[in-house]
């Protein structure tokens, strides 16, 4: 073996060697327990239970997807705190140990900071002080604005649709948005007067059912008259003429357009319900009826 054959095996052997040191210095070092800084972890500044999120939301007890689930970078981006008395890893993972935070150091200790804890009901000022804001940077984060406000609700960030700074901070409406709110608020009127316009016409459509009755006694009140008279000589009974009573008309569908974004509409009148008059029933001429007590 020549000596330059020789340097190289040697060289090759250590290179390997060293290798497996640092593969074995590097399990070492994931196995134990990270070593605290210098004056102890930082405080968590959560008082709950629970997670706390981005937001100031907090959640239950154990109920780690709370604040939504790890991303593809694998962090938890939602996640404000872990809950007390817990490590938080700079990923936002949890830990009941430092040894817990492998991939990235540890943020906040499991020891609670000594400071006012924030209320425990869900308010605009208690949302902030969670999340460690002001309550005008909770707005700013979580106002979700005049017209997603106005279209549905959204849970936990509606407390910002009425608070008097989120209402401050919010953008002024554009004309179109104005324009838009004028609108609904005429369907809006348009509807409860057609909802008014169907209980009118369901109170006709009774009515026309006692007259109806009443009309059919009295008719039947005549055929009694006409037998329990019959023997009474030159006696004429003149003919009830037919009383017809008119249909009820059907309220016409309202067919309300769709707002365009630069709205140009415009919204029919509902057509009013002609007036039903009910002729009074005649009276029978030249008829004088004697009491008949055993009618």
């Amino acid at each position: 073996m020549s000596r330059a054959t020789a340097i190289f095996i040697g060289c090759c052997l250590f290179a390997g060697f060293a290798r497996v040191n640092s593969l074995q210095n590097r399990r070492l070092r994931s196995l134990h327990r990270p070593t605290s800084p210098p004056g102890g972890w930082p405080c968590n500044p959560n008082t709950h239970d629970g997670l706390v999120c981005s937001d100031g939301r907090t959640g239950s007890f154990g109920d780690w997807g709370f604040c939504g689930v790890k991303g593809h970078d694998g962090r938890w981006a939602e996640r404000k705190y872990c809950p007390a008395g817990f490590y938080q890893c700079g990923n936002g993972f949890c830990s009941e140990k430092p040894s817990g935070c492998k991939l990235f150091p540890v943020k906040y200790g499991p020891e609670m900071c000594q400071k006012p804890s924030c209320g425990e009901a869900d308010t605009v000022e208690n949302l902030a002080c969670r999340a460690g804001q002001t309550v005008k940077e909770w707005c700013v984060a979580n106002d979700p604005g005049a017209v997603n406000c106005d279209n549905g609700d959204f849970g936990i960030n509606g407390l910002a649709c009425n608070h008097p700074t989120c209402l401050k901070l919010r953008p002024k409406p554009t004309p179109c948005e104005k324009e838009n709110s004028k609108l609904l608020d005429q369907i809006a009127a348009l509807m409860a007067r057609n909802r008014h316009l169907s209980k009118k016409v369901m109170a006709l459509e009774a009515s026309k059912g006692v007259y109806e009755d009443k009309i059919k006694a009295l008719v039947g009140f005549v055929e009694k008259l006409k037998t329990a008279l019959s023997n009474i000589p030159n006696l004429v009974f003149p003919e009830i003429p037919d009383i017809s009573i008119p249909d009820i008309p059907e309220i016409p569908d309202i067919s309300i357009p769709d707002i365009p974004e630069i709205p140009d509409i415009s919204i029919p009148d509902i057509p009013e319900i002609p007036d039903i008059s009910i002729p009074d029933i005649p009276e029978i001429p030249g008829i004088s009826i004697p009491d008949i007590p055993w009618i």
